[in-house]
């Protein structure tokens, strides 16, 4: 009894470098999808 989840909205590919990803990252303070997992844009970061 599986239930997918969708999240509502536009979505955008964006294409950076690990740097730029992390310092854009710094500045944000957002859900944000990295792996196919809904993670806080801090957790990600580090991930990076």
């Amino acid at each position: 009894m599986g239930v997918e989840r969708r999240l509502h909205g536009n979505e955008t590919t964006v294409t950076l470098s690990r740097a730029d990803a992390q310092s854009f990252l710094e500045t944000a303070d957002a859900p944000t999808i990295y792996d196919g997992e809904l993670r806080w844009s801090d957790e990600v970061r580090d991930a990076l």
